[in-house]
């Protein structure tokens, strides 16, 4: 079969084009921001919250690392390769990994052993980020019991402290009290909080609020009323909005995009 000098033409300009769009594409890609997400349960609920706020414009990727009754020294075990522009790390202070042992051993929870460890965990996971990684050490909010303590200082506040010592220690990291935008203006437990301007509004459990924390006094989706998360309940709770998970995942990727110019 001939083909003809026009024909050769139309290929030849259709194989440029399609190169073109190609080149195009990757060169987008690649001029992506690519963003870590790490947390427990908390960050968990709060991701697909924070992960809109950074690919609104589609100018970043965020690679998810949170999981439920996990902490530093889980997700330490992955490996990173490659450009990794920022980090976004969440803990509450989970004490249920098999690999939180001090020489060996369980600690207790609250004890100094238990705080040298989380020091000691969210060290090493930032010394597995390049260096150039600019990272946001993101502190919940204060659960109720911790609230009700009668504490002088609370956990939460102890974790957020211990936070500004590690951002103090590393370039291009921050410690974010993140944690503050599902509390009362005096840093205590709030069960509900009166709607934000773009949000969701339930006017639950009164006109004009919503409730930001679950019944467990820990986590935010309405739906929880057991102290033990399962997997299949937070994939329950995927589908429910919840406005404590809302803010605080407002609360975590606004700084980064901010930062970013995303």
């Amino acid at each position: 079969m001939r083909v003809s000098s026009k024909q050769l033409a139309c290929a030849f300009l259709l194989a440029v084009i399609g190169l073109t769009c190609l080149s195009e594409t990757q060169a987008t890609a690649a001029s992506k921001k690519k963003i870590l997400f790490f947390g427990d349960s908390l960050a968990v609920e709060s991701f697909r919250y924070a992960s809109a706020v950074l690919t609104a414009n589609k100018k970043a990727t965020v690679t998810n690392y949170s999981y439920a009754a996990t902490s530093p020294c889980d997700w330490s075990k992955h490996s990173f390769s490659g450009t990794i522009h920022g980090a976004i790390i969440e803990t509450v202070g989970a004490n249920m990994s098999p690999c939180q042992k001090v020489d060996g051993k369980k600690v207790t929870s609250g004890t100094q052993a238990y705080w040298d460890m989380y020091e000691r965990d969210l060290t090493n996971l930032l010394q597995k980020l390049p260096s150039t990684t600019v990272v946001w050490l993101t502190s919940p909010p204060v659960s109720r019991d911790d609230s009700n303590s009668g504490r002088q200082t609370t956990n939460k506040q102890k974790m957020f402290d211990l936070m500004q010592k590690i951002a103090a220690a590393r370039p291009n990291t921050f410690a974010l009290n993140a944690g503050a935008a599902v509390e009362n203006p005096d840093g205590t437990f709030a069960a509900s909080l009166p709607c934000m301007v773009g949000e969701i509004c339930t006017d639950q459990p009164l006109l004009g609020f919503n409730l930001t924390r679950a019944k467990d006094g820990l986590h935010f989706c309405p739906l929880i009323s057991v102290t033990k998360i399962s997997v299949s309940l937070l994939q329950k709770c995927s589908g429910a909005y919840a406005s404590g998970a809302w803010r605080f995942g407002q609360a975590q990727a606004t700084p980064v995009a901010q930062y970013f110019g995303l």
